[in-house]
This record gives structure tokens, sequence and C-alpha cells, in this order.
């Protein structure tokens, strides 16, 4: 059975209006986004495979993030109507 392994993810040190707090995000999730991808291809997964499934999870993340968001906004409208 392989070996359960962990990446640390730090907390951000910039503050969410920086310019470059994305990119510091990148750099933190880095280390296990490469573990992740060497954990499949090692159990016979190609670096093709993984790269577009990984692609695709992130699109779905952020077609869910951005639902939530609506949906958040639409009650908050719907609030402040009545």
């Amino acid at each position: 059975m392989p070996q359960k392994t962990s990446a640390t993810i730090a907390a951000p040190k910039m503050p969410s209006d920086h310019p470059d707090r994305r990119l510091e995000c990148e750099f933190v999730l880095e280390a296990g986004f490469q573990l992740l991808s060497l954990e499949a291809e090692a159990v016979g997964w190609s670096g093709e495979e993984v790269a577009h499934a990984l692609m695709s999870l992130a699109r779905a993340r952020i077609r869910t993030i951005g639902e939530k968001e609506m949906a958040e906004y639409q009650i908050r409208s719907a609030r402040s109507r009545h």
C-alpha cells in the first residue's frame, strides 16, 4: 500500500487585495500539486491525463465558486428589496 503523504499549506502573507496574492497562492500550492501529480503517475496515469484532470477539476471549482457568489448576491438583493 502506498505511503500517505501530506503537503503543508502555508497561510497567505499578503492582504487579499495585493496584486501578487494569486502568485503567492500558486507558489504555496505547487509542492502539493507536484506531489499529487507524481503519485497519480506512479500508479499508472499519464502526465497528460493527470494534467487534463486537474485542469478540469480547477475549472469546475471556479464555476462552483462563481455560482455560489451569484446565489449569495441574489439573496442579498432579494433581502434588500423587502
